[in-house]
């Protein structure tokens, strides 16, 4: 054990003393604040061309109220960051042919793709009267991943059908949108009675803490696991092409090396840790937000980062000691980064939803566990304890096989020239004595 902790220690020093790993440390929060400030950039610089648009409207009624809605829309975003002008042109309708009609799409059809028009709508007759698919709105346009036009049309012409039925009916227009006038929700948490027996209000759900703090919680232990893992891979194959593996397994066992260089890494993930968790209290604590860090789950942190980081950390050492260059390596890590990176696919039905069968049986698969299971106990109200304990208990035991056979493979292949060996191979030396 004293030989392994000597290797975890030069493992560490190595790691953290070299430009690489200052650099990442530093450019990682770079990056994401980075990314903060270029969506707000793109937000507020990507929509400011004009909108010219036409309308077809089969009613005669609409086209009216939908050019004065765009001109008070256009004087009250005027000046506005990120926000287009729009500009409406009603088109006269043509004869009885429906190929006059017919002609007379197509000619908007083509100013659209000479961009002197951006879409064109047309409103049928039937619109009034509610008929079903017949009085479907239809918006033709270029740009199909644009929605914003299209989604402001129709809320203002559903806005002016509305209205349009209450004076067919006789009624009030004022009376009607007072009766029609939503009611908001407030989202509390439950009621409580405190020590003395005074029933305490429920508070107002915080967002932040509620949807930012589980979110980056998972990511913080994704990208530490990430950031190190992989790193043992590069190392071991390195070691073994110059042959200073075998230098060291003169000093110290397969066993130990490879139990060493798992300890370094577990300790360089805590470091990443603990120092992107501290800038993000520090930064917390700047913005008087301090309330939404949940100290309590630290402990909960530290654990399954460093069993995840034994699990993929075993793998990626399995992997680079069974091959003798980085194409065969790259070869193997493939399925292995799939398998990581598969929590990610699945995050979001858990997310929504931490109760559901769905999701108490994700937080168990052992390769899932350290990255759903985090975000779990970081939602509201959080899992029981014995799910908690029992998927520890899965993810332990699978990361003990994992580290057992990998050790394997870590004896017979560090030594190991020329061809990789098949999926086959690998799993005969795991299973070997």
């Amino acid at each position: 054990m004293r030989k392994a902790l000597i290797v975890a220690a030069a493992e560490l020093g190595q790691s953290v003393r070299t430009k690489a790993f200052i650099v990442s440390v530093l450019l990682m929060p770079i990056l994401l604040g980075g990314s903060v400030v270029v969506q707000r950039f793109v937000e507020r610089h990507s929509d400011e061309s004009e909108r010219r648009f036409a309308v077809l409207d089969h009613t005669g009624k609409l086209a009216s109220g939908l050019v004065m809605n765009t001109a008070a829309r256009n004087l009250l975003v005027a000046g506005r960051a990120a926000a287009y002008l729009a500009e409406v042109i009603p088109v006269p309708l043509p004869g009885a042919p429906a190929a006059a009609l017919d002609e007379l799409r197509l000619t908007l059809s083509e100013r659209i793709r000479d961009k002197t028009l951006f879409a064109f709508i047309e409103i049928p007759a039937a619109t009034l009267d509610g008929d079903g698919a017949v009085s479907q709105l239809r918006y033709h346009s270029d740009s199909p991943t644009y929605e914003d036009l299209r989604a402001w049309l129709e809320l203002s012409l559903n806005e002016q059908v509305r209205l349009a039925r209450f004076e067919r009916l006789g009624l009030d227009a004022a009376v009607a949108a007072h009766v029609q006038r939503p009611v908001p929700s407030a989202h509390l948490g439950l009621l409580a009675r405190s020590d003395d027996g005074v029933v305490r209000e429920a508070k107002r759900v915080d967002q932040v803490r509620t949807l930012g703090v589980p979110i980056i919680a998972m990511m913080l232990v994704f990208m530490v696991v990430m950031m190190s893992a992989p790193q043992l891979l590069n190392s071991v194959l390195e070691e073994k092409m110059s042959r200073i593996s075998e230098v060291l397994l003169g000093a110290v066992t397969p066993f130990e090396l490879m139990l060493g260089k798992l300890t370094g890494s577990a300790c360089v993930s805590l470091l990443l840790a603990t120092i992107y968790a501290g800038g993000g209290y520090a930064a917390a604590t700047i913005l008087g937000r301090s309330d939404a860090f949940p100290l309590e789950l630290i402990p909960w942190l530290v654990i399954f980062l460093v069993v995840a980081v034994f699990l993929f950390g075993s793998i990626f050492l399995a992997v680079g000691a069974a091959c003798s260059d980085i194409r065969d390596a790259q070869s193997l890590m493939t399925p292995v980064m799939m398998i990581a990176i598969f929590p990610m696919f699945v995050w979001i039905g858990v997310f929504k939803n931490p109760e559901s069968t769905f999701a108490v049986t994700m937080s168990m698969i052992p390769t899932a566990t350290p990255f759903l299971m985090m975000l779990r106990l970081s939602l509201h109200p959080g899992p029981p304890l014995w799910q908690v304990l029992l998927s520890l208990v899965l993810c332990g035991g699978f990361t003990y096989l994992c580290v057992r056979g990998a050790g394997k493979i870590f004896r017979v292949g560090l030594l190991l020239q020329g061809k990789a060996p098949s999926l086959r191979e690998l799993w005969r030396w795991a299973r070997a004595d």
